[in-house]
């Protein structure tokens, strides 16, 4: 089936931004738009890192595959399974680091997006791990076949933790370390 294409005169305008190579609709129709506004309030920021991988499982019986979208506040992580169909998003679950408070726990909270019965539990207890290792917001979809199988869910979790690893997003530890490292500097001889 052919989908329609509106003729030219039909198109919305666009605005150019000064540093954006992506046009965006503009409020006037008559082409593209540039505003003094738009090129003094652009904001330089790195483009989302974006990682896709597929692996088979050991035994073989299932293919996953995996993307990481680092975009910067957040992390958008999504794992299929080879169905032979097109990738689906089933569920959808924004998990978020919630601050340590004196005898608080800093459980990450966890809100269901798009909603799915079948992998719900799994889905949101792999989003509270990734959001407290990743110490940002964690946008998670979970479509692995065989909802029953934890070993293949462990898996996707072991595989999903070595990337976050591999692409420097795992929360440091390097501020709480600091003040001991500086101390233990100051208490050595001669320091």
């Amino acid at each position: 089936m052919a989908t329609a294409v509106a003729p030219e005169a039909e198109r919305l305008p666009y605005l150019r931004l000064a540093d954006d190579d992506d046009a965006v609709p503009g409020p006037k129709s008559g082409g593209a738009q540039t505003t003094a506004a738009a090129t003094t309030t652009a904001v330089a920021r790195p483009p989302p890192r974006v990682r896709a991988l597929s692996e088979r499982s050991p035994d073989g019986a299932a293919v996953l595959h995996y993307q990481v979208v680092d975009l910067g506040a957040q992390v958008y992580v999504w794992v299929g399974g080879g169905g032979g169909g097109p990738p689906t998003v089933p569920n959808l679950h924004f998990a978020i680091q919630q601050p340590r408070r004196a005898g608080g726990g800093g459980e990450a909270a966890v809100a269901a997006l798009i909603p799915d019965d079948a992998a719900s539990g799994r889905a949101e207890a792999m989003a509270r791990r990734l959001a407290k290792r990743v110490g940002r917001p964690v946008l998670l979809s979970l479509a692995v076949p065989g909802a029953a199988d934890p070993l293949l869910h462990a898996l996707a979790e072991r595989r999903l933790l070595q990337e976050l690893k591999e692409m420097g997003l795992f929360a440091s530890a390097a501020p709480a370390a600091a003040p001991a490292a500086a101390a233990a500097a100051a208490a050595a001889p001669g320091g």
